[in-house]
């Protein structure tokens, strides 16, 4: 039995592709802060190297033949944007990382809804579901409620009556998840696979001891890279693929054959159930 909840692969697409945009937008703010038209050239630096507006991103992405990129979502309502997912009315949730790259006590990354109640593309409602959460890296909808990467744990927030609003708080199903070292490794980028398990990914640096809570450290599996997946009723954690070295991303193909993508060369990996992947370079030396 698939007990993959339904989303729609094109609306997805489209999404993912807008919002990737709005991400590395993010992502050059924060490394390379952009300063005004005048500060610009009065440093002489060159205006082209500044962000470019979110309608412009997307109007000017390249994708293929047959493929077409509008803009549903950008800042003021939409920040920092580190996973997304659609859930099974066609809405987008987002999570939003106020808090990365570091990791501390204070709440304030978010999960945030939209939706596009008339169909043109562009969201018409805006619904803050969750704000009280530190370090998120990872979202995805189903049997009742949200599941969230927020390291070093991994929740469950139930919504059960799907009003939008949590039950209760969240249900912290796992712990141990690494956040000791490089930000870009923490576990990430939840997904439904075509067999009902949640699957993730996970870089190699920050590795992990991920258990449930209680679990005694002679107990704990080390995971340090590779694919993950989690199962949603039999609360079962389990590795599914070694290796490659920092992926974010993961989804199937028609004849559920699994691939990643990874941030480092080789970009695409074809990953299979219990095989080891190379990373870029030995373990040892990067640990």
């Amino acid at each position: 039995m698939n007990l993959r909840p339904s989303r729609s692969r094109p609306r997805q697409a489209l999404c993912l592709a807008v919002l990737a945009g709005i991400a590395a937008l993010w992502a050059l703010w924060i490394l390379d802060p952009p300063v005004s038209t005048h500060a610009a050239s009065s440093a002489g630096q060159e205006t082209d190297d500044l962000p470019l507006p979110a309608e412009e991103a997307a109007r000017t992405m390249v994708v293929p033949a047959g493929f077409e990129v509008t803009l549903f979502a950008a800042e003021p309502d939409v920040r920092q944007p580190i996973g997304f997912c659609i859930d099974d009315r066609g809405r987008l949730w987002v999570a939003e990382a106020y808090n990365y790259p570091n990791h501390g006590t204070r709440p304030g990354d978010r999960i945030v809804i939209f939706s596009d109640d008339d169909g043109d593309g562009r969201f018409d409602k805006r619904t803050v579901f969750y704000d009280q959460l530190n370090y998120v890296t990872g979202i995805e909808v189903g049997f009742g409620g949200a599941w969230v990467m927020s390291p070093p744990n991994f929740y469950f927030i139930p919504d059960a009556d799907g009003d939008d609003r949590p039950d209760g708080e969240p249900q912290r199903l796992l712990d141990g998840f690494g956040t000791h070292a490089n930000a870009h490794n923490l576990a990430n980028a939840f997904a439904w696979g075509p067999d009902g398990w949640l699957y993730g990914t996970h870089g190699r640096t920050n590795w992990s001891l991920p258990a449930k809570p209680g679990t005694p450290a002679a107990e704990r599996l080390r995971f340090d890279g590779g694919v993950y997946r989690y199962h949603p009723t039999r609360h079962v954690f389990e590795p599914f693929a070694d290796g490659t070295t920092n992926p974010w991303g993961i989804d199937w193909n028609d004849y559920g054959e699994a691939f990643i993508c990874n941030c480092v060369n080789p970009h695409l990996f074809h990953v299979l159930n219990g095989a080891h992947y190379e990373p870029w370079r030995n373990r040892e030396s990067s640990q």
